[in-house]
This record gives structure tokens, C-alpha cells and sequence, in this order.
């Protein structure tokens, strides 16, 4: 997929050039504002029995967006025209205070739509991921599992103390009773650790991991504390052919240079159950980006996942996961398909921006959007220009060779400058290009045509396509402090949205 998360190796421009503050048509531009009524119903749902009010970050079950809101969205002079805001665009839902930025999204077979909210560029403290449910952001498959533990730990105390102070207060009139409900407080506090610790390691894959033909530097292959028991920061999510979602864990965290040994992983989960079918620990080395992912059904015994590495530096490459064994590999490290172009130029809401190791101006990321069909595994590089694949099945087979892969590697020419990737049933590759500011479909024979642009989609993200409509994460991670010579210019909300496919 996936996003503009590499904040600690780029530095943006301040958007709407500095140096010109006179130019008149460039003042036009940055005053021209569109307002736009959303009603948003992200609402909270409190949970009445164990958080108390100073709880803020985990009180309850969803966080709010302001019911109905104003917004106002910059019409960017766009490098190629102008755009305004399209009826086609449908916003599913907007996103306020206290929730962060956005960034994977996924759509069952049956509608059910679930967000990532990565840690990497903000280490906020609510939850990582959840299902939009009636305009209600749910904690998904629980709240242990993505919230910090020190949240958890915090609402428990917090509780435990409430309860503390009731039974004082009932102790010289009912002590038998308040004794009898102190316990039985405890003992749910126990059961639920307990049964956290249960889920945590529901998975047979949990501790098995092994590198297989791997050109890593200083491997790690011990998990360290609890980092495999909740999502530390999901990126890419993804669904399999039988509706089971699929989560890649980067595991970094903003301000923490170390990506503790469990913290990156590959998650499944079945959605009708909750249950995690799959928890497989990644150690990595401390640039790697995991990014966006696919998994496929037809391969392996019970799949084989296929993640795309971005890197927080400058070695982006593809790793390949047997789901059934835990085994993984990473392959195709800094290859041309999946490298840096040091040479990319790209224009970000009208400015132009160029790579550069030295002074970037525009994010460092290779390998970043993934897509399945067809057999095929299609990827891009987020610095980079041009669409490549390889065979599905000669990935999966790992007795295959690096070399042999690097020649099976098919190059399918130029596309947009893109974040995520979708694709459908039909052969169709889908495109959040930024630069236009637009959702772009290539077709099986390699035609592209643009299905909406839109002002507000100045860096579409995550996508998913499912039942004839194609679903956007819009983040506004071109905006973020570190791009923008220490200015955060994101403006709330952060938006999901729908276009229909024709």
C-alpha cells in the first residue's frame, strides 16, 4: 500500500512555495477553501462497569467525531489542473480528535470495513485497529490486542481503585457483602488477564519462525517481552479468499529507533469468530518497513503471504511468509524492481519535490503497494515509477533462488505515482495516484483511465475493493511535521471514502 510513513528520513517543503509569497496566483491557491457538510456518527460508546472518567484513552469502545462538521479542504494547484470536490467521491466516515491518522483499510465479502492506525509516524495511544460499524469505530478482535499494555494496565488500575474506595466506604455497614464483591472483582480482573494471555498465543505459528535464504543484516530470532500479544502498528490489511483478514505489524513506533523482537509480525484473524488464526513473529532489523501485503489461498498449505518492505532506510525488498510453518524469506533486496529511484520527481498538492539521500525532499520508500491477480504478484516502489510482478506460485517455492527470481521478475511499464494498490476479480489493478489527486484503474490489457479526482484526495492511501466499489483511506501523511520544516499541517478530519466502479 500503502503510505507517505517514512518521517524520520524525508523533509517536505513547506506546501505552496515560500520563496514566491507574492505571486498571486499561488496566494489564490493556497486561500481558495471549498466547505463541505459531513455528518459524521463516529460516536462513543461507554463502558459503564470498569473505566473511569479519567480513563480517556481507552474508556470506551469507540472515540468520537464531532457529529457534524465543517470542513474546509484546499483546492491544491494541482501539477496537472485544478481539482475540485466530485459527487462521485461518497465520504463513509470522518475522523476527529482524539483519533489519529489512518492507513490500511479492508472490506469483506460481506461489507464489513476495517482501519489500521499505524504507530510509526504518531505513537498515539488509542486503539490500532477497528471495524466502522454504523459510523462507529469498534476496537477490533479485542481491546488487549490493540491497545499498549500500559493503557490496559492504567484502566485497570484505575478501576481497581474505584473499587478500592467503594468497599471502604461499605465496609462498617455491609462488610461481608463488600468483601464478597471485592473478590469478585478480582477474580474478573484475573480471568481477563488470563484470558488475555490465552489469546495471545492462540496461534501455532507463535515462536516458530525461521530464516529461510534470507540477505538480512544481523538477524534477530529471539521475541523479546509481550510485543507478539497486541498490534504495536499495523500497516497493510487484507482479506484472503475465505474472508479471514490479514494484518502486517511494522512494530516501530514513532521516537523509538528499535523494533523490538515480536513488535513486527504478520496476524490473522477470523472475523466471524474473532479468533487469531495466525501470529507469526518477524524479527527484522531496525529499517525495515513492513508495508501492505496480499495472501494467497492457491499456494502452500494454507498460504503464503507475500509483504511488501519499504524501508525506513534505503534496503526496500518483498518478504515471503508459508503461513501453515511460520517460515518466511526476504528476497529482492534493493533490486531495481523494488529500489529507490534516485532520480524521482513527484508534485505533492501542486509543488514539486525530488528525491535526495542528502537533503530529501520528497520520502525515502521502496517496495510499498501490493496487488494479487491473475497468479500474479504486482508491486511498486513509492519513490519510483514503474509496475512490476512475478509468478505467485515461484515466490511461494522456496527451494526457487534469489537469482532465478530476480530474471522472473516482468517489468509492465510506467504507472502513476501511487501509495496503495487494490484489485478485483476481473483483472483490474487500482491506483491512489497523489499526484492527480485520483483513483486510476488499469485494466487486464494495461489501459489506465481515471475513475474520480478529487481536491480532498491529496495523499489517497490504503485501498480496497470489494462489491463494486472501490474503498480510500485519506491521509494526509504528506502533511506531517517532519516533511514540512517542523510545521504539522494535517487538518481534521481524516477522511475514508467510496467511489462506485462502472
Amino acid at each position: 500500500m500503502k503510505c507517505v510513513k517514512y518521517v524520520f528520513m524525508a523533509i517536505f517543503a513547506i506546501f505552496i512555495g515560500c520563496d514566491n509569497a507574492n505571486d498571486s496566483n499561488t496566494e489564490s491557491a493556497q486561500d481558495s477553501k471549498v466547505d463541505s457538510n459531513i455528518e459524521s456518527k463516529v460516536q462513543i460508546t461507554q463502558d459503564s462497569k470498569l473505566d473511569s472518567k479519567r480513563n480517556s484513552n481507552i474508556e470506551s469502545n469507540t472515540k468520537s467525531a464531532n457529529s457534524t462538521q465543517n470542513i474546509e479542504s484546499k483546492i491544491p494547484a494541482n501539477g496537472f489542473a485544478t481539482q475540485k470536490e466530485s459527487p462521485k467521491l461518497e465520504i463513509i466516515a470522518a475522523l476527529n480528535e482524539p483519533l489519529p491518522d489512518m492507513s490500511g483499510i479492508a472490506v469483506s465479502s460481506d461489507n464489513r470495513i476495517f482501519v489500521s492506525f499505524p504507530r510509526h509516524a504518531d505513537n498515539h495511544s488509542e486503539f490500532a485497529l477497528a471495524e466502522l460499524v454504523n459510523g462507529e469505530f469498534i476496537p477490533f478482535p479485542n481491546r488487549e490486542f490493540v491497545y499498549p499494555p500500559e493503557v490496559i494496565e492504567s484502566k485497570t488500575t484505575n478501576s481497581k481503585q474505584v473499587i478500592e474506595s467503594k468497599t471502604l466506604q461499605e465496609k462498617s455497614s455491609t462488610q461481608e457483602v463488600t468483601d464478597s464483591i471485592t473478590l469478585e472483582q478480582k477474580t474478573s480482573i484475573a480471568n481477563s488477564i488470563e484470558s488475555k494471555s490465552s489469546n495471545s498465543t492462540d496461534s501455532k505459528t507463535i515462536n516458530q519462525t525461521q530464516v529461510i535464504d534470507s540477505k538480512t543484516f544481523n538477524q534477530k530470532s529471539n521475541i523479546e517481552s509481550n510485543f507478539n500479544t497486541w498490534l504495536v502498528s499495523p500497516h497493510g490489511i487484507t482479506f484472503d479468499s475465505d474472508d479471514n483478514l490479514w494484518i502486517i505489524d511494522d512494530g516501530k513506533r514513532s521516537g523509538i529507533k528499535e523494533i523490538p523482537n515480536g513488535a513486527a509480525k504478520l496476524v490473522g484473524i477470523d472475523i466471524k469468530t474473532k479468533k487469531i488464526i495466525a501470529n507469526i513473529a518477524l524479527p527484522v532489523r531496525d529499517d525495515v518497513h513492513l508495508n501492505d501485503l496480499r495472501v494467497d489461498k492457491n499456494v502452500g498449505k494454507k498460504g503464503v503471504a507475500f509483504i511488501t518492505n519499504s524501508s525506513f532506510g534505503m534496503t526496500p525488498s518483498l518478504f515471503v511468509v508459508d503461513i501453515e510453518s511460520g517460515v518466511w524469506r526476504e528476497i529482492l533486496i534493493n533490486h531495481e524492481s523494488t529500489k529507490n529511484d534516485e532520480n524521482f520527481m513527484a508534485f505533492l498538492e501542486g509543488q514539486p519535490h525530488t528525491f535526495s539521500k542528502a537533503n530529501p525532499r520528497f520520502p525515502i520508500g521502496g517496495a510499498d503497494g501490493i496487488a494479487l491477480s491473475d497468479g500474479r504478484v504486482y508491486y511498486t516502489a513509492l519513490s519510483g515509477r514503474g509496475l512490476y510482478s512475478v509468478e505467485s506460485r515461484l515466490l511461494s517455492d522456496f527451494s526457487v533462488s534469489e537469482s532465478a527470481i530476480q530474471k522472473a521478475v516482468k517489468y509492465h511499464g510506467e504507472r502513476p505515482a501511487c501509495d496503495g494498490l487494490s484489485e478485483d476479480s476481473n483483472g483490474n489493478i487500482y491506483f491512489s495516484a497523489f499526484e492527480q489527486l485520483a483513483l486510476v484503474k488499469r485494466d487486464r490489457q494495461g489501459v489506465y483511465s481515471t475513475l474520480v479526482a478529487d481536491s480532498r484526495m491529496g495523499w489517497p492511501d490504503g485501498l480496497a475493493y470489494a462489491n463494486g466499489y472501490l474503498y480510500v483511506t485519506l491521509g494526509q501523511w504528506n502533511r506531517l511535521a517532519a516533511f514540512n520544516n517542523g510545521v504539522d499541517l494535517r487538518k481534521r478530519p481524516y477522511l475514508i471514502a467510496r467511489v462506485k466502479v462502472e
